[in-house]
This record gives structure tokens, sequence and C-alpha cells, in this order.
């Protein structure tokens, strides 16, 4: 599986093959060429020209050429399909090798037939962390521009990009701790307990993706391939009346959030670059000895609390929640920003040294809602200090994988106040 700019500019999950009917779909709708995108009807005639365009992809990312397609003014007409070419990939591989510098040594070549003779030749070159890459005459030509153009990098440019990529690492490093700690301590904003989900692209992204498509990716989100059947298949959780707030150019903000103490507090926060990070009021302050019903339909209430004790948290609400944004970084991941993502998911209290109670719950149906009953707390129940949870999400793993990663941090939750099952999610095969 693999997701090309092609995928990004036609909205399409990554599990979408690589195929014809992708490229056909690409003629319907005239996609353009992108800073990451390239179409030309022959392959490069001559090796020094096809370095220059694999070097001016690593430059700026990575990014993708196409041969085999029209695409007059940059804009995809048809398929002009290549007559089979034997030593193809060897020829590739040698020019990425011997004509850039640093080497390029993960350049692929994909092969996607289009009739009984024709191929189409999609040339993938990944992001590396060794850029600025020069040609043999020093120079180092890079793509860039709303129409984009190729032009060469200036020694300050080059000096720049060298710091961006080879500081990447401790980038990530230093910033992802603030990342978390800015949204744990809404917590004692909220009121109560608050789950908090953080989640960071491995490797550097450059903005390409618009904060409309990011609206319209977060909008349209699903959840079924992960809930047991017979559950309610629509959010219920992550819900945002308003709409999103530009908090500037490359981030977007969802947000619900009310009087201290009310548990309609939510944030969503997503940057083009990648970074998506969610802060969710779980639970409001109840005295362990009352008893509730929560009802777990597409419009159900969370409960309110007095002011008497620890921060009580249902095990179903936190099931549901850590679902929902997972499945929201899924969503984005694959149809936005191509990366595996490190994943960091958490309970904050509104003070540190305030215990957190996860309680476990009965779910039976009544008419078209399942109502869902609070068992008595105990001693189990009650977390001191919660401790984050963290997973690698690979952009190419299968939904029975993506499964075992979520049933792992979720246990991960749980586990921390004595729960050993899930009961809402699915469990992986």
């Amino acid at each position: 599986m693999v997701f090309t700019p092609l995928h990004r500019e036609l909205e399409l999950l990554a599990m979408t093959p690589l195929d014809q009917y992708l490229l056909r779909e690409a003629i319907r709708v005239g996609a353009r060429e992108q800073r990451d995108l390239m179409f030309y009807e022959t392959p490069h005639a001559i090796a020094a020209a096809l370095a220059r365009d694999l070097c001016a992809l690593a430059n700026r990312g990575g990014g993708w050429i196409f041969y085999g397609i029209r695409a007059p003014d940059g804009v995809v007409e048809n398929l002009t399909p290549c007559q089979p070419i034997t030593d193809i990939d060897h020829t590739v591989t040698q020019v990425a090798r011997d004509l850039v510098t640093p080497s390029l040594t993960d350049v692929t070549v994909h092969h996607i037939p289009v009739t009984p003779t024709g191929v189409v030749y999609a040339i993938e070159v990944p992001y590396d962390d060794q850029a600025p890459h020069h040609l043999a005459d020093g120079t180092a030509p890079i793509r860039r521009g709303t129409t984009p153009t190729l032009e060469y990098l200036t020694d300050a440019e080059q000096h720049q990009l060298r710091l961006e990529a080879r500081n990447f690492s401790a980038w990530r490093a230093h910033t992802i701790p603030a990342l978390i700690d800015e949204y744990q301590r809404l917590a004692p904003i909220y009121g109560g307990a608050t789950f908090v989900l953080v989640a960071v692209p491995t490797h550097r992204l450059l903005p390409e993706i618009t904060t409309q498509k990011i609206d319209r990716t977060f909008s349209d989100v699903y959840t079924t391939d992960y809930l047991e059947k017979g559950y309610d298949q629509n959010l219920i959780v992550l819900y945002f009346s308003d709409n999103p707030i530009n908090v500037d150019d490359a981030t977007l903000r969802y947000q619900a959030e009310t009087e201290t103490g009310s548990w309609a507090s939510s944030r969503c926060e997503i940057t083009t670059t990648g970074i998506i990070r969610f802060a969710i009021q779980l639970g409001g302050e109840k005295s362990p000895d009352d008893a509730d019903v929560a009802y777990l339909g597409q419009h159900h209430q969370p409960e309110v609390f007095p002011a008497a004790g620890p921060a009580h948290v249902s095990h179903v609400r936190l099931e549901l929640t850590l679902l929902e944004a997972f499945a929201s970084v899924l969503s984005l991941q694959e149809r936005c920003f191509n990366s595996d993502y490190d994943l960091w998911a958490g309970l904050a209290c509104r003070r540190e040294d305030e215990p957190v109670a996860i309680r476990r719950m009965t779910i039976h149906e009544s008419g078209n809602r399942y109502l869902g009953e609070f068992l008595p707390v105990d001693d189990n129940s009650f977390i001191t200090h919660p401790q984050l949870v963290s997973a690698r999400l690979p952009l190419d793993s299968t939904v029975n994988e993506k499964r075992g990663i979520l049933n792992c941090m979720c246990l991960g939750l749980l586990n921390q106040s004595g729960i050993t099952s899930m009961r809402l999610i699915r469990e992986a095969e």
C-alpha cells in the first residue's frame, strides 16, 4: 500500500490501489501537478534530466514522477502508456545513486499496467534526512511555488535546509513533551479528568495540505472497523458544533469550551504539517457511593457531577473517546499526511495530586438506546498518577494491525485502574 500525492489530490484513502482506475480518476477530475507530483508522457531521455528531477523532489521532502501521462500545462488530460522497459528499475536507481549527492538509495519504480502492452511508470522519491542534495555541477534544484517550477537553492537556503533536516529528530525530542504538556494543562481549566491524545508524524512534512482539506477530512471520520458489532457506528463523543478557527495559516482548531466544571469542554488542533492534538473532558466530580446511568446513543449526555471527590470516568466513555480520536488520526493520516505517526494518550487531572477513578459499567439495550450503569467503585479504580501510553502507527498498516495498536493503547489506559478487557472496541484477530 502506498500513499501518493495523487491519492491526496483525489482525496482517496491510502488503501486505494495505485492502478489504472486511480489514474483514470485523475483524468476525470483533471488532477494538477504539485510541488511533489510530476507528469511526463515519456521517460527522460537524458540521465542528467532525470537526476535533476529526482534531486528537486528530494530537496522538497520527497515526491513522485509519473511516466505515461499527458498533462499539458500541468493538468492531467490522458494516458500515454509506455512500452515496457526491461531495465527501467536499474536505470532509475543507478541515476539516483550515481548522479545525485548524497545518493538517493531508496528510490522505487512502480509498474502500473493500463493496456495489454502499455505501462505507466511511477517513480517514488521518499523523504530522507540528507538534504540538501546536489547534482554533479554543485547546484541544488528544488520544486516549489503554487504553480510548481524548478528553481535552485541559494547557499543560505541550502544551509537552512541542512539545519532543518539534521535537526528534525532534535526538534521532535524537544517539542513533543511541550505539545503534550500544553494540552494536559487544559485539565485544570476544564475540571475533572481530561483525555489527551497527541499525534506527531515521524518525518518532516511540508505544508502541502490546506486547512480546507483538513476540515473536510476531519468531518468525515468513520469508526465502523473498530467498534464491536451492534453498537452505534456514528460519532457520539467528538462533536464540535461551531466552525473551526484558523489559529494561523498553518493551524486549524475545533473547540467546544464552556465555563469551568462543565462536561462539554473539548479541543482539537491540526496543523498543516501533520501535528494532531485532542483534549476531551471526560468526567466531573462525584461521590464514590452514588449510582448513575449513562446513555450510549448518538445524543447521549455525559454525567455532570458535584465537586465531592476524585474525578470519575466511565470506561465506556474513555474507550469511545480514544476510539474516535484514533479514528480521526487514521483518517487524516490516510487522506492528508504521508507519514508514520507516533501517538501518546493519557488522562490529565485538575491537580497533580488528585486521583482519577475509571468506573466499570454494565451495558444493556433499551429500545434504540444502550444504557450503561456504573458498578461500585473499588480501591483498584483509583489512579494517583495517570501514565501516558504510546504507539507507532505505520501508514501502511492493515486494518487488523491498526486494531491491534488501538487495543494496546486502550488496555494500557484501562489496566491502570485494574480493568483488563475492552467492551466497545473490537479486538484484533
